[in-house]
């Protein structure tokens, strides 16, 4: 998969969840909030997923950076977190559920 990084912040009375991949030269960082951390991480997965689908930002991005985008909003948004683990063989997929307290 390609070098995607989440980020979960605690920021007052609400969380701020980031996405940054790589596409060309600079990474892309999503920023959004949410009132839990998966519903922060959530929207920023939804964001990167349709950054990720313009014609233009695909052509640069690297091999797998949709896949990974699309592996950590499907995780976030998980009713049944150890099923949507099972899929994933790297250890990102587990810090990810760790860190959103699934």
């Amino acid at each position: 998969m390609a070098d995607c990084k989440w980020i979960v912040r605690r920021r007052g009375d609400h969380y701020e969840g980031t996405i940054v991949f790589p596409a060309g030269l600079s990474p892309v960082a999503v920023t959004t909030k949410g009132r839990s951390k998966r519903e922060a991480i959530s929207r920023a997965a939804s964001v990167a997923k349709a950054i990720s689908q313009n014609p233009i930002v695909a052509s640069v991005l690297p091999p797998g950076t949709p896949l990974a985008i699309e592996a950590i909003s499907r995780l976030a948004k998980a009713k049944d977190v150890g099923a949507e683990l099972a899929r994933y063989t790297g250890d990102g997929a587990r810090r990810l559920a760790a860190a959103l307290g699934l």
